[in-house]
C-alpha cells in the first residue's frame, strides 16, 4: 500500500522564500544568470525541435534548474559530475561549454562528444569531469568508481551524482549506497525526486514517495529539501559538499521538484500517466524555481523586474548568437572519424 512521506504542505501552498540569504549581491547574480542561461537554452531548443532543426531526442530540465544550479555554485576543479538523459541544466550549471553544448545537440563534429552523443551523452573535462548517460541508474556504478579514485589518491575532490527518482528501482543503486557506506566513499547522492519515472507516477512504482529512505538504511547523512528553491539547494548542496570533502563519507540528498514538460521534448504530457493533469501543471508552475527566486531578489531589493528583464535578454541574445555560430560553421563527423568505430562494407 503506497504512503506518502512528503509534507503535504508542499503540494497545496505557493511556495515563497521566507528566510533571508547571506550570499553577496554578486553569488545572488551569478545564481540568477546560470538559472536564465538554463531555462532559456532549453526554450531555444524547444522551438528547433518543433521546426525540425534538431533531431535528437531531447529529455528537458524545464522546472528543475534550481537543483543544478544550487550545487554547480560549489565544486572544484577536476571534482566528477555524473548526470542522467536529463542532463543540460546540470552541463551548463557546472559551466561547460555553451558552443561545444549546441555543437553536440546538432551533431556537429566540434561538439563535446564530437556529435556522435547528442544531447543524452554530453561530455567534458573542464571545468570539472562531466558525463552523462540514458541508462536509468547507469552512472551510478561509475560515479562511485570515481569517488573510489578520489578516495585512494587522496585529494580533496568529490563525485556529484544524479539521478531520478524511477532510478532507485535499479538494484545497483542499492549495491551503491552499501557499498559507498560501508567503504566510506566522498560522493555526494543527489535524488530529484520529481514524482514520475517517464510517464509513471511514483505511488503505482513504490510504497513511499520519499526516496531518501534508502539513505536511512544504509546509515548515510541525508536530506529533504524542497528542490525549487534555490537558495535553499545552495546551502544544503553547501553543508553537504563540504560535509563529504572533509569527511570522505558519503552523503544524500533529496529535491522534491516537478518538470513542467514532458518526459521528452516540450510537450506538457497533460494525461499522460496518472496523477499529471492541466491542475498539477498550474500549480507547478506557480512554483517555478524562477518564479520563486525573482519574487525573493525583489522583494529584498537585490534587483527589480527592470533589471530582471536586462538580463534575460542579454543571456537570451547571446545564446541567440551562439546557436547561429553553431548553424553556420558545424561540420558533420567524417567518414575516416567514423570508421573508427564502424566499419562500412
Amino acid at each position: 500500500m503506497f504512503r506518502s512521506e512528503i509534507n503535504n504542505s508542499y503540494f497545496k501552498n505557493n511556495y515563497e522564500i521566507t528566510k533571508k540569504s547571506n550570499l553577496k549581491v554578486n553569488e545572488h547574480s551569478l545564481i540568477l544568470k546560470k538559472l536564465l542561461l538554463c531555462r532559456i537554452v532549453e526554450n531555444k531548443i524547444s522551438e528547433l525541435l518543433l521546426n525540425g532543426s534538431i533531431k535528437t531526442p531531447c529529455h528537458l530540465s524545464i522546472g528543475q534548474e534550481a537543483i543544478a544550479v544550487g550545487l554547480g555554485m560549489n565544486y572544484l576543479k577536476n571534482d566528477s559530475v555524473f548526470s542522467t538523459h536529463r542532463s543540460h541544466a546540470h552541463y551548463l550549471a557546472f559551466d561547460n561549454s555553451l558552443e561545444k553544448f549546441f555543437y553536440e545537440i546538432f551533431g556537429f563534429f566540434q561538439g563535446s562528444s564530437n556529435g556522435m552523443g547528442g544531447s543524452m551523452h554530453l561530455y567534458s573535462k573542464k571545468p570539472v569531469n562531466f558525463y552523462s548517460l540514458p541508462i536509468v541508474g547507469g552512472t551510478i556504478p561509475i560515479s562511485l568508481g570515481s569517488a573510489f579514485h578520489f578516495k585512494n589518491t587522496k585529494n580533496n575532490n568529490i563525485s556529484f551524482c544524479f539521478f531520478g527518482d524511477g532510478a532507485a528501482e535499479e538494484g545497483v543503486f542499492h549495491e551503491a549506497l552499501n557499498f559507498a557506506s560501508n567503504l566510506e566513499i566522498p560522493i555526494i547522492f543527489i535524488c530529484e525526486n520529481n514524482l514520475y519515472s517517464s510517464h509513471l507516477d511514483i505511488k503505482l512504482r513504490q510504497p513511499s514517495d520519499k526516496i531518501s529512505r534508502f539513505a536511512d538504511a544504509h546509515k548515510i547523512k541525508n536530506e529533504f529539501i524542497f528542490g525549487n528553491d534555490v537558495l535553499e539547494v545552495h546551502k544544503s548542496g553547501k553543508k553537504a559538499i563540504d560535509y563529504v570533502r572533509k569527511n570522505k563519507k558519503p552523503y544524500f540528498l533529496e529535491f522534491l521538484t516537478y518538470r513542467l514538460v514532458g518526459h521528452v521534448g516540450p510537450d506538457k504530457n497533460i494525461d499522460v500517466g496518472v496523477r499529471r493533469k492541466a491542475k498539477d501543471l498550474d500549480f507547478w508552475n506557480s512554483n517555478d524555481p524562477i518564479t520563486i527566486y525573482k519574487k525573493y531578489l525583489i522583494k529584498n531589493k537585490i534587483i527589480n523586474s527592470k533589471s530582471f528583464d536586462k538580463i534575460y535578454k542579454s543571456i537570451s541574445d547571446d545564446v541567440s548568437k551562439v546557436i547561429e555560430k553553431v548553424i553556420r560553421t558545424g561540420k558533420k563527423p567524417d567518414i575516416k572519424f567514423l570508421e573508427k568505430f564502424h566499419r562500412y562494407g
